[in-house]
């Protein structure tokens, strides 16, 4: 009996946790993007919004998710920090989740923002598509993907995820 209290207070304790860090973020009302210096005082706040976009379920809060993407889009269309190159393979990972092309690009832009320097494009690829995993092994919203299945199971073994996305950037 005492196991079963204390795992239901347990479970009562996580879902408020993200309940609670789910209503406590608040995407940047009134932003001006015009200068270099403008983009860089919203780093943190991109930071943040990358986090409330990874760790909200992406069926959840959907008014607070699409600011939270229209930020995130605009502030990377303008930033003079961030340079994302596409692939078509991220585009072909968010046909059944539309989120996670917003997710892949939020990793991408958080690797850069938090190396020490200019990170290479292949260790951003790899934090994107790292990023779009995360979300779908925590499964809250997120519609089965046969091919994201089968990145996730080549990330458990050594090299395999890199091994993957080296074949995929030769063949741009």
């Amino acid at each position: 009996m005492k196991t079963r209290h204390a795992l239901l207070h347990l479970v009562l304790f996580y879902l408020f946790v993200g309940f609670a860090h789910s209503q406590s973020y608040q995407v940047p009302q009134n932003f001006k993007l015009e200068k270099a210096e403008d983009y860089a005082k919203y780093v943190p706040e991109v930071l943040k919004c990358i986090e409330y976009l990874e760790t909200t379920p992406l069926d959840s809060a959907q008014d607070t998710r699409k600011a939270a993407n229209t930020f995130l889009l605009k502030w990377l269309t303008g930033s003079p920090s961030v340079e994302i190159e596409m692939q078509s393979y991220v585009t072909e990972l968010a046909e059944r989740n539309n989120d996670f092309l917003m997710i892949y690009l939020g990793g991408w832009a958080r690797h850069v923002l938090q190396s020490q320097s200019a990170p290479e494009n292949f260790s951003c690829h790899l934090a994107g598509l790292r990023s779009v995993l995360t979300v779908y092994q925590k499964g809250r919203g997120v519609k089965k993907d046969k091919r994201v299945e089968k990145l996730v199971a080549l990330a458990k073994q050594e090299g395999k995820l890199e091994d993957w996305l080296k074949q995929r950037l030769k063949g741009k």
